[in-house]
């Protein structure tokens, strides 16, 4: 069971995604793999869009404190969500360290 006191928070510009909004957040509600973040809710606000997910921390600090072989591990569920993702007719857009959030510490 998901514990929503444990959250990730990303923010988003509104007038970027503001025209599909509803479908999007439809479809997060339902998009289900292991490999992919939980979608708990989301907010606007002001000018924002607030996308509240499971908790996570980004890729970068997670890097610093694993062996090589757990890199190698993490790198293949990556590219399991990317295969999911695409099967879903879904861009992942910019994919970067910074929109790479890591499960479980």
């Amino acid at each position: 069971m998901l514990d929503y006191l444990i959250i990730r928070l990303f923010l988003y510009d509104i007038a970027v995604c503001i025209s599909n909004l509803h479908i999007c957040f439809q479809f997060l509600k339902t998009l289900r793999h292991p490999n992919i973040l939980r979608f708990v809710g989301c907010t606007c606000v002001e000018s924002e869009v607030h996308l509240v997910t499971e908790h996570a921390y980004p890729i970068f600090v997670h890097l610093k404190i694993v062996d090589a072989h757990e890199i190698c591990s993490g790198l293949h569920d990556i590219a399991l969500a990317l295969k999911f993702i695409h099967t879903q007719v879904c861009n992942n857009g910019n994919l970067q360290n910074a929109s790479l959030p890591v499960k479980g510490f």
